[in-house]
């Protein structure tokens, strides 16, 4: 199966082909919480953290009452952020599977309109800086490599795209720096 760039929609796709079953999408579980994919077989939610996910307090605050939540039910949370695309090896990272997928998009900020990590709120950083480190070094590397092109593409300079406490705790920007 091939691919263009991750969508909550396209990842129900993805989903159904992987694991041969079919998942209920955004129907309420607990109270008032709706996971975007859940298999009750399968003690599985995953969810797809678009970019509200990292730019609002209370989106993150709420993901994690509602992990919380589902956790007690015996479910498995798999969160996947809008800037990992679909691919064998995200596939192994993320559900632990072996899924024969071409990746035709890169991993990253690569869109001219996304949201870069500057625009992140406190808990988004931090929530970010989190998830970064846990990813494959492939996949890391092409984040950077994504954050690299579009600070030296920015007008206003690096923190246009990249947090000032990004840079110095996880990233090392200084030769990108020097072109600015």
């Amino acid at each position: 199966m091939n691919n263009e760039f991750l969508t909550e929609q396209s990842l129900g796709i993805f989903l159904k082909d992987m694991f041969k079953t079919d998942f209920v999408h955004d129907k309420v579980l607990v109270g008032r919480f709706r996971p975007d994919y859940r298999n009750d077989e399968l003690h599985l939610i995953v969810e797809f953290d678009g970019y509200a996910h990292y730019t609002s307090s209370t989106n993150i605050l709420r993901d994690r009452v509602k992990d919380a939540e589902e956790l007690k039910l015996g479910y498995k949370i798999v969160r996947w952020p809008y800037f990992v695309q679909m691919s064998q090896l995200s596939a192994k990272h993320f559900l632990g599977i072996d899924y024969d997928v071409k990746q035709t998009y890169d991993d990253g900020f690569i869109d001219s309109k996304c949201i870069c990590p500057a625009d992140f709120c406190e808990l988004g950083i931090e929530k970010f800086a989190y998830e970064f480190k846990t990813l494959p070094e492939k996949i890391q590397n092409s984040i950077v490599r994504s954050l690299e092109r579009k600070i030296t593409k920015s007008r206003y300079g690096m923190y246009e795209i990249v947090s000032k406490s990004l840079n110095n705790n996880l990233f090392n920007f200084a030769q990108v720096k020097n072109i600015l």
